[in-house]
């Protein structure tokens, strides 16, 4: 919870501070989902997401008590909601889930299928998908990247290492144990590199990451003749930036996804969620990294249909709200009341008019 909310897996100062009330929040959750449970004994158990301090208890009581759980998640669109049955986290079970979403449809031709994960690749090479999400990542990024066309352009896309790094079961997802966050990753890729002076790295900060945060300055201090980190404040355009690339580098971003589907070369230095479909070949340490790197293997039409398996399911998991009306990624209306995530002071100060909602 701690590291979701500081977006940081070395925020000591607050840790220390925070960690005694978040476990105390955690074990009064724990305490009270049990009574709750043994007083109600419902036959289901809702939550929303299953890792932070205000959900997890309420999972761990259910599992004690063995009752049947369901995590409530966002779905394809803000207009839709998914009831994961199985563990959120599990890549097996995400895998299968793609699957089944897609041998499900049965009113769809495979052509209709496709067309849709089509549409996917689309709607994320012209910058709309997370605007369709209610999100506004990279709607102002339009600013092209300026590189010696002489040399080998690879581009490391940032993520946000947070959400990783309170995977309950991470350790399924890391391949090397120097690249248990994406600051180890960049260090084997500038290792790789340091003395060729045909390849440039760009280090492309993820459009969640603050301005002036802590995970800016310590990515800043990489920068060396043939390595630049692109801060968000450059507004750089990531899908020309990807376009431009010989080598497209994630660890976990979604956008390799897109590069795939681009016909680039991808390399994947963490483990995804539907890593068991085999979209990627994963580099086992630097040797075989840097063999990849430098392999003139030509990428031209080896889109797998599993690519297309993730997409489609991307583009329409979940069911519609019936008595949820959304707006945006964080807000919206349930039935005649507004809801959101402002907290109590701010939406008193905006019943008062004190500040707009």
């Amino acid at each position: 919870s701690l590291i979701s909310r500081y977006h940081d897996v070395d925020n000591s100062e607050n840790f220390k501070r925070d960690i005694p009330k978040a476990l105390e929040s955690g074990c009064v959750i724990y305490q009270r989902s049990l009574k709750v449970i043994q007083d109600v004994n419902p036959d289901e158990i809702i939550t929303f997401n299953s890792r932070f301090i205000i959900s997890k208890p309420i999972i761990d009581a259910a599992k004690k008590l063995k009752k049947k759980i369901l995590i409530h998640e966002r779905a394809s669109t803000p207009k839709k909601f998914f009831l994961f049955k199985g563990d959120i986290f599990n890549e097996k079970y995400y895998s299968q889930l793609i699957k089944a979403y897609w041998n499900a449809n049965k009113s769809l031709s495979y052509s209709k299928k496709i067309k849709v994960a089509k549409k996917f690749f689309s709607l994320n090479i012209k910058k709309k998908f997370f605007k369709s999400m209610g999100l506004s990542f990279e709607s102002k990024s339009l600013n092209k990247v300026n590189y010696d066309k002489q040399k080998k352009i690879i581009t490391f896309f940032c993520t946000t290492d947070h959400e990783y790094a309170s995977l309950p079961n991470k350790n399924d997802f890391f391949i090397n144990p120097k690249w248990k966050n994406q600051f180890g990753a960049i260090k084997s890729l500038i290792n790789i590199i340091r003395k060729d002076n045909n390849k440039f790295l760009f280090i492309k900060a993820h459009p969640n990451f603050s301005k002036n945060g802590m995970i800016d300055n310590k990515l800043r201090k990489f920068e060396s003749s043939n390595v630049k980190y692109l801060a968000n404040n450059y507004n750089i355009d990531s899908i020309d930036l990807m376009k431009q690339s010989d080598v497209v580098v994630t660890f976990g971003s979604s956008l390799e996804l897109t590069a795939k589907y681009l016909n680039k070369k991808v390399i994947s230095m963490f483990k995804h969620l539907y890593s068991p479909l085999k979209i990627f070949i994963y580099p086992k340490n630097e040797k075989s990294l840097k063999k990849m790197i430098y392999s003139h293997k030509i990428y031209k039409n080896k889109t797998n249909i599993n690519l297309y398996k993730i997409a489609f399911f991307l583009m329409t998991f979940g069911e519609k709200y019936k008595y949820f009306k959304p707006i945006g990624f964080f807000r919206g209306n349930l039935i005649e009341k507004k809801i959101n995530h402002f907290g109590p002071i701010v939406n008193f100060l905006v019943k008062l008019k004190i500040l707009k909602y």
